[in-house]
């Protein structure tokens, strides 16, 4: 496995989130109507910390979740006094068109509003040209698209006499999921208080309180995808899971209790706060600024279960922090055009934070076009990213673009050296590039970037019971990684028609892996699939075996059964699965994986090497690991299995 600026923002109540504008991450930020301001720190000061040149750039937290990418086309000579951009919000889970949709755009601190009509069809007709930022997408039945305001990642370029067809705005339906709390030999547990720690990206704030679970152990309830549950009851620690894939896929999520006293990184409770200050380098409030945490010291594997609040600062640059587990957190604090701060370590409970942002941060900018035709690329994600290491790479921020012209900027970055890249709707990933930003910041850096049409791959998702199609399977293929947990992989990703076809194109060429979910099915992940530039690859019949009732699904995959991180020079193994090639062949948590059939780790890259670690079922790999009890590195061959999650 292998929105004033200046005061709090309004958070929506919003139940899940799949925005898939050109570029769009899977930003899950979120903002309730009326919040108040945070509360003025105490007079105790805990940490201070300000955005000088790092070895690498802080931490800057991205949405976790896939980059969804749609096609946009640019058109000029047109009579629109001030540019306008044309599209459809459409659902995610049908893809037709959702009318009434409302979309909210914001310039200058001013918002507009446009609603869809028929087929899910909006026009957006600008009063003055100039950047502008998507805040708001909403519609009756669905998700809404709610960054905090003025923290949007996607940016939308008016220019006199230019239009933008095709803008995409993908929103799912609320989706209630089955939450079924087990104890740790798998029986149900009545009386089970279940709540959602964290909402994810995007999501709403969590309720207090929460529900309890019925005679079944179940529970039902609506949440985010990518939210973190908690189970809870008296007899049993604590368990937590997030809304993944494959609960997305059953609309189903486990909670497996663990035995009394058990130590796990979800026993803790999340009641615990943190209260700072956001300010610039005169020492003044940045009202608006966004603060984020990040529980510092676990394993990218426990990470996930663990809550990421956010705050907004109110208009003297105060913030509160709510929700945290007891322990040390990284906080992180960005502001339009000035470069972040970061505070490491800090203790729950502490309070008088101050995070000081400098004065200016450096910028790249760019020109981005089609490798054949030359012509400008009109929409596109920049992703940025920074070494930490050998083999990994931070994401440090994104930005998806709205332009005829295909011209970027990235602001706000703070002195560092960087790698750049571009992802476009049905093109590869573009080759990265390497920027610096010096000391004291300068001239933009330029990166610009020709962007080809990489591979394709086609397929069938069938039932294996009785080889019928299934429609309405989530597909996604892996592109690229950046080798943390926490940044989850480039994703193409699609759904299956009624006769159970899928396609998805713009790959990067090279060994690729598809991932395949579908509701009252196990899911399943294909390895070992070798995309060509301008190849395609396919069709591939993918067979997902139907859940028996009462059956909990899982995810098969073909592999050593181990859950890899990077760290220096190496994979490290977090945990073996039961049945895997890596636990029959003695490999333990904490082993690092130097080689793969030869070829060191540190030339393959992260995912190049987790490509190769897969592969066919019942064949072998030679790996050269270090053993985490000492001694000399070893070659030990492993077996890959097919095991389920």
């Amino acid at each position: 496995m292998e929105r004033t600026p200046g005061r709090a923002a309004p958070r929506l109540a919003i139940l899940t989130l799949v925005a898939a504008a050109l570029g769009l991450l899977l930003w899950r930020f979120g903002l309730r109507p009326g919040a108040p301001p945070a509360p003025p720190p105490s007079a105790s000061s805990s940490a201070t910390a300000s955005a000088g040149r790092p070895a690498a750039p802080p931490a800057r937290r991205v949405a976790q979740g896939p980059i969804r990418l749609a096609p946009a086309v640019a058109e000029r000579g047109t009579a629109d006094p001030q540019g306008s951009f044309e599209g459809r919000v459409l659902s995610w889970a049908t893809g037709g068109g959702i009318a009434g949709a409302e979309l909210v755009f914001e310039h200058a601190g001013v918002s507009a509003s446009v609603t869809a009509g028929e087929g899910g069809a909006f026009r957006f007709e600008p009063r003055e040209a100039g950047p502008y930022r998507l805040a708001l997408a909403t519609a009756a039945g669905h998700t809404a698209y709610s960054p905090e305001w003025g923290h949007s990642p996607v940016a939308l370029e008016a220019r006199p006499g230019e239009r933008i067809r095709g803008v995409t705005i993908y929103l799912s339906p609320a989706i209630e999921y089955v939450g079924a709390v087990r104890d740790p030999v798998g029986r149900p547990v009545k009386g089970a208080t279940v709540r959602v720690l964290d909402a994810g990206e995007g999501g709403a704030a969590p309720a207090a309180g929460g529900l309890v679970t019925d005679a079944e152990g179940e529970v039902r309830f609506s949440a985010p995808d990518g939210a973190l549950l908690e189970a809870r009851h008296p007899s049993f620690s604590p368990a937590r899971a997030r809304l993944d894939a494959q609960a997305q896929a059953s609309r189903r999520v486990i909670l497996k209790l663990r035995a009394p006293g058990v130590a796990a990184s979800s026993a803790a409770s999340a009641e615990e706060t943190i209260e700072g200050r956001v300010v610039d380098a005169r020492g003044e409030g940045v009202g608006g600024a966004l603060v984020r945490a990040a529980y510092a010291d676990d394993p990218p594997h426990l990470a996930r279960l663990r809550p990421a609040p956010r705050a907004i600062c109110d208009a003297e640059g105060r913030f509160l922090l709510e929700g945290l587990d007891p322990g040390r957190h990284d906080l992180a604090a960005v502001a339009e055009g000035l470069a972040p701060a970061e505070a490491k370590g800090v203790a729950s409970g502490a309070r008088g934070v101050v995070l000081a942002l400098a004065a200016a941060g450096g910028a790249i900018r760019g020109a981005v076009r089609d490798a054949a035709t030359g012509e400008p690329v009109a929409a596109f994600t920049v992703l940025v990213s920074a070494r930490v290491g050998p083999l990994q790479r931070r994401l440090f921020t994104t930005a998806g673009v709205f332009d005829a012209a295909g011209h970027y900027e990235v602001r706000g970055l703070p002195p560092a050296d960087y790698l750049v890249t571009v992802a476009g709707h049905g093109r590869a990933l573009a080759a990265e590039v390497e920027v610096r930003i010096p000391d004291p910041p300068g001239e933009p850096a330029t990166a610009d970037f020709a962007l080809t049409r990489g591979g394709r791959v086609t397929g069938t998702v069938l039932d294996e019971a009785t080889s019928g199609p299934i429609e309405g399977a989530r597909v996604s293929v892996e592109g690229a990684s950046w080798g943390d947990a926490a940044d989850l992989p480039l994703l193409a990703a699609t759904t299956s028609d009624a006769a159970g076809h899928f396609e998805v194109a713009g790959l990067q060429a090279g060994l690729r892996s598809i991932s395949v979910v579908a509701a009252g099915h196990h899911g399943r992940i294909l390895s070992g699939l070798q995309v060509k530039e301008g190849g395609e690859l396919g069709p591939i019949a993918v067979k997902l075996k139907p859940t028996a009732e009462g059956e909990e699904p899982r995810m098969e995959l073909t592999g050593i059964g181990a859950v890899l991180s990077a760290k220096d020079d190496a994979l490290v193994i977090g945990e073996t699965l039961e049945g895997g090639g890596a636990r029959e062949a003695g490999l333990v948590a904490g082993d690092a994986i130097l080689a793969v059939d030869g070829h060191p780790v540190t030339d393959l890259g992260f995912e190049g090497a987790v490509q190769r670690i897969r592969g066919p079922e019942g064949s072998s790999v030679a790996l050269t690991v270090r053993k985490a009890a000492g001694g000399e590195a070893r070659e030990v061959v492993v077996f890959r299995r097919r095991i389920g999650t």
